[in-house]
């Protein structure tokens, strides 16, 4: 054989084996290329992800902290008109009154202010809008009831207990009505932002084990890089579903999980024919409390007496923070008496000498979850006035206004 015709069997061997191999390295730089940029790509939207999930997290945490403002509002008015129809209309308790009153307006309206600001879509705008209007009628509502206080004539203090039982308490109730729809639907609006966001990252993980497999070496530390976003991705959204269910001060179920809840109990409870009781539990003179000792204090004896109810009554019992220094048990199969009983044994184990006072009240037909609320709510308006730290079943108490307007102090 022809040293050509050997030249052109090699060349004729070695074209297209020489044409596959630069293919395959063309290949492999592009695919370095790509990994590159895909890495780059799922890096930012980790990123931006991760900035979307701590914007929504703060934005519900101000949501439910204006919740519980408004109801802190009415609870204010309440604790006024119990004084001064306990004969407290002192100037140093109207100094109180107004001082905790504003200071509770004040930072309601500065979380007003800052949700403005975040970027809410209109019907979460039309929501905060309903919080500022009522926020607004309910200051009216409230000067025109110090005025009438101010009179000290019986006159002026029927007048003033009338506004605080009749239109300030619709107010204030259409206040908290109204904080927590926002308050849900920001939850839920942010809870939509975490769906969506991990379904980008995960899209974007699986596009990236896919260029690790191939370029191994190249990809190990950056995949390293992404695995730790995702995961304090993860952190962030699981933050945020606790900031959903959870109390943020005490650590037991919020309100928010506790009208959940309440509806789906009342509903069983009705379909099964079982028990179902419903307290209210109000620390006695805690505002005086945090008066003396400090906001601090008051805090630690709020998680102190939270943890009591737990590590006693759960799960048996459904511990949740009411509102303020109030917290409520949603007690499946158990009667008002088998509630109360348990109840009273917890007294002697408050710590700080404090002491609690309770209502009690058995859910069924024709009763709705909100009745329930209410003569729960009217027993432990009586157990404050028949001077604090006992139990009051429902039974016993006929529900009114005035004893679902009292203040829990």
């Amino acid at each position: 054989m022809s040293p050509r015709k050997t030249d052109q069997d090699w060349q004729t061997y070695l074209r297209p084996r020489a044409n596959l191999l630069a293919g395959l390295v063309l290949l492999l730089l592009g695919l370095f290329g790509l990994s590159a940029f895909e890495t780059r790509q799922a890096l930012q939207a980790a990123n931006l992800s991760q900035h979307q999930l701590a914007d929504a997290a703060r934005t519900a945490s101000s949501s439910q902290r204006l919740e519980v403002l408004s109801a802190e509002l009415s609870g204010w008015l309440s604790q006024y008109a119990l004084d001064v129809n306990l004969g407290g209309n002192s100037d140093a308790r109207q100094n109180i009154y107004a001082q905790s009153f504003g200071t509770s307006l004040s930072e309601l309206t500065a979380l007003l202010a800052e949700l403005r600001q975040v970027g809410l879509n209109a019907s979460e705008q039309a929501k905060l809008g309903d919080v500022a209007a009522h926020l607004t009628q309910l200051n009216v509502l409230d000067a025109q009831i110090r005025d009438a206080y101010a009179s000290g004539t019986p006159q002026g203090i029927r007048e003033g207990t009338a506004l605080v039982r009749g239109e300030a308490f619709t107010s204030a109730q259409a206040l908290a009505a109204a904080a927590s729809a926002l308050s849900r639907q920001v939850v839920q609006q942010a809870e939509a932002t975490a769906q969506a966001t991990d379904h980008t990252t995960q899209s974007g993980n699986r596009r990236l084990l896919w260029f690790t497999l191939t370029a191994a070496a190249l990809l190990l530390g950056l995949a390293a890089l992404v695995l730790e976003v995702v995961r304090r991705r993860e952190e962030v959204v699981g933050r945020l579903r606790d900031l959903a269910e959870r109390d943020g001060l005490t650590g037991v179920a919020n309100r928010r999980l506790w009208d959940d809840l309440l509806e789906k109990y009342t509903q069983q409870a009705r379909r099964e024919g079982t028990p179902l009781s419903v307290a209210l539990i109000d620390l006695d003179h805690f505002k005086i409390f945090n008066d003396t000792h400090g906001h601090q204090a008051g805090d630690d004896q709020l998680r102190a007496v939270a943890g009591l109810l737990e590590a006693q009554l759960a799960p048996e019992m459904i511990v949740a923070r009411y509102g303020g220094e109030e917290f409520g048990l949603l007690c499946p199969h158990l009667t008002p008496e088998e509630v109360g009983g348990k109840i009273d044994a917890l007294r002697p184990l408050v710590p700080a000498g404090g002491t609690f006072s309770a209502g009690v009240a058995a859910s069924g037909s024709p009763h709705t979850a909100s009745d329930t609320i209410r003569r729960a709510d009217a027993a432990l308006y009586e157990a404050k006035a028949r001077g604090r730290a006992q139990t009051v079943l429902a039974q016993t108490v006929m529900a009114s206004p005035s004893a679902a307007a009292a203040d829990k102090g």
